[in-house]
């Protein structure tokens, strides 16, 4: 995907979040709830006005910054041979914040939803739809699996993502599944997004050090 594309189609989400956030806002509380707490039950509140304007203003400067980035990384070049992927990535982004956007109004217009649940889809689909991204993705200082072995070695590099790709798409199959088992619900994403973070890292040096060694022969 293009680069305009992505932009395009960000801000036409971004426009979507606003909008919404601006046609619901005569029904909403005051205090309107912006945060959960393992239980699913509120805990946290902000004003109607800082909660509507806080995400669109949070995409946007995500968005930018996710375009800019790439130009000053020193290995821009390599981003630039999976610059289409990068791309998506951004889009996936946005498109689970326009997801948590849109349940949240719901949320304070009244719908008693299990926002564990929801949540859980949300990472789930965004854990799976990265791990198909990240498997394509040149060494770069900005968007990957960054370790000491990843960014020192272009074969460590590729090896570690076609790895971790896996394992990030079955962390977020089994976000999914844990969908049915909702008194563990945060338990299960805890579990899964620690070890889906540490198994990557811990792959990379093993190469890293396999590679060492043979090349020491």
């Amino acid at each position: 995907m293009k680069t305009k594309t992505t932009l395009i189609v960000s801000f036409i989400l971004i426009a979507i979040v606003l909008v919404s956030g601006l046609l619901v806002y005569g029904r909403m509380p005051g205090q309107v709830v912006t945060h959960w707490n393992a239980q699913g039950q509120p805990d946290g509140y902000s004003p109607a006005a800082v909660a509507i304007a806080l995400l669109p203003g949070t995409m946007v400067f995500t968005t930018l910054l996710l375009i800019v980035l790439p130009q000053i990384d020193p290995l821009r070049k390599n981003i630039e041979q999976f610059r289409g992927t990068y791309n998506l990535t951004i889009l996936l982004i946005n498109g689970f914040l326009t997801f948590m956007h849109i349940v949240s109004l719901f949320w304070n217009l009244g719908w008693k939803l299990n926002m564990n649940v929801l949540v859980l889809i949300g990472l789930g689909l965004l854990f799976a739809g990265l791990g198909s991204l990240i498997s394509k993705a040149r060494r770069n200082y900005f968007f990957g699996i960054r370790t000491p072995w990843t960014l020192a070695s272009d074969l460590v590099w590729e090896k570690t993502h076609q790895f971790g790709g896996r394992v990030f798409q079955i962390a977020g199959a089994g976000m999914l599944i844990g969908i049915f088992f909702p008194d563990a619900i945060f338990a299960i994403l805890i579990t899964i997004v620690i070890i889906a973070s540490v198994i990557p890292l811990v792959y990379s040096y093993l190469i890293w050090h396999q590679l060492e060694k043979e090349s020491g022969l």
